[in-house]
């Protein structure tokens, strides 16, 4: 029996190309992930520095790996300096990765939602429109070394 190696290599060399394809698609995901992890300052809400809409605010969020989530906000109030800092978990919203849904509880346990619509998340940017308590902020994120 004589085998034709072209014809042989062929259905093999489609394996292989499909199997690599699927693995790029997993490594991309990975990446947003790995991009989105870490912690957050605000830099712009609206177009305006957060220490311009009230009281000197100071906004961070951090996205965890293993789906916690924190934000925090430095503030001051007739001359007394406050930070008020809330756990929860986050999550992707979206297959593709450019939405995410995070959850936290204040002090008295109730439960409050947000979401992330991302337009950029690179290694030192993240921007999106911020949608929390029915508002939708256009927000402009640095990451913090």
């Amino acid at each position: 029996m004589v085998i034709n190696a072209r014809t042989a290599i062929i259905p093999v060399m489609g394996a292989a190309l499909a199997f690599q394809a699927v693995g790029c698609k997993k490594d991309k995901k990975a990446d947003k992930t790995d991009l989105l992890v870490g912690e957050w300052e605000v830099v712009l809400i609206d177009g305006q520095p957060p220490e311009d809409l009230e009281d000197g605010e100071h906004i961070t969020f951090e996205f965890q790996s293993d789906k916690d989530f924190q934000f925090c906000f430095k503030y001051t109030y007739e001359n007394n300096n406050y930070l008020d800092c809330y756990q929860g978990d986050w999550k992707w919203a979206s297959s593709d990765q450019d939405e995410i849904q995070f959850f936290w509880k204040d002090e008295d346990e109730h439960v409050y939602e947000g979401q992330l619509e991302i337009e950029t998340l690179t290694e030192d940017e993240l921007t999106g429109d911020l949608t929390a308590d029915g508002d939708i902020y256009s927000v402009v994120f640095e990451k913090v070394e």
